[in-house]
């Protein structure tokens, strides 16, 4: 079963999952995607790859409303469906957590034409229904994955070093390195170590600090009945205050009302997707 809609925002939407990949086409240029602790900015004929569990709202205003197309999909749709090995690949887009596509101007316009007919589709009932869905969401895949460069990873010179060290301070959250500090650790200049740092997990240092201790209160008010100002310190912050503003933007909801979100849906997804360093 495909599923989807138009759709237009003029709020924050709330946060949310669903157990169903989704495939998002942006038709204006206004509006924000929020997936796995980063914001996305819309722009007409962008593409986001959302993979099931995964949190994430988009974001509009009034004067600025986000509009967009989505398509709600099973991998498995595409075994008995579509070019031969169409469902390896859409199953590798998303193992690969490649989130976000601009694929150039040209293709940006035949994802918006796409994009209408689909909405065209999901109004209307008739027995090819579903097949034409199918086919305009085949040709989107292709498109996301033809913008994508999917080659093997170029080696970087710094690659194993970063890691060593974004390994590390996931497990030192209390008393982490300074940037002076984790450069030097990584045999870098600080100047390089921060473009360094940035280019390999998509993140400043302090960023990837910050979503490491955001990251580590999600398990706790997942997994235990502490309370959230005890999460707070155990997650290595010092002021509730900031930890509670940081909590509410990477999640859009309260440290309280994820604790209720996710006992509510089962056991713990991890959301922020930070110690995998990008491509």
């Amino acid at each position: 079963m495909l599923l989807g809609a138009e759709a237009q925002t003029e709020r924050t939407n709330p946060a949310h999952a669903h157990n169903l990949h989704e495939l998002v086409i942006c038709l204006s240029g206004r509006g924000e995607q929020h997936i796995a602790g980063c914001v996305h900015p819309f722009a007409p004929g962008k593409l986001f790859l959302l993979p099931e569990h995964s949190v994430h709202w988009v974001a509009g205003t009034p004067r600025h409303p986000a509009r967009l197309v989505y398509v709600c999909f099973d991998t498995r749709h595409f075994a008995h469906a579509g070019p031969p090995g169409m469902q390896e690949r859409v199953q590798r887009l998303i193992r690969e957590e490649r989130f976000v596509c601009d694929p150039g101007p040209e293709a940006r316009r035949r994802c918006v034409e796409l994009a209408a007919r689909l909405s065209e589709e999901f109004k209307r009932e008739h027995e090819l229904r579903q097949e034409l869905v199918h086919c305009h969401l085949t040709e989107l895949l292709v498109i996301y994955q033809r913008g994508l460069d999917l080659r093997e990873p170029r080696a970087h010179p710094y690659r194993s070093a970063i890691e060593k060290l974004a390994a590390n301070l996931a497990e030192d959250l209390d008393d982490p390195p300074s940037l002076p500090q984790a450069a030097k650790q990584a045999g870098m200049s600080r100047a390089l170590f921060a473009r360094v740092f940035k280019e390999l997990t998509g993140h400043t240092y302090v960023e990837h600090l910050q979503l490491a201790r955001i990251q580590r209160a999600c398990e706790l008010l997942a997994e235990t009945e502490r309370a959230v100002t005890a999460v707070a310190l155990d997650a290595g912050f010092k002021h509730f205050g900031h930890f509670h503003a940081l909590f509410k933007r990477q999640l859009n909801m309260t440290p309280r009302a994820y604790r209720q979100w996710v006992r509510q849906r089962g056991p713990f997804v991890p959301i922020l997707k930070i110690r995998s360093l990008n491509s």
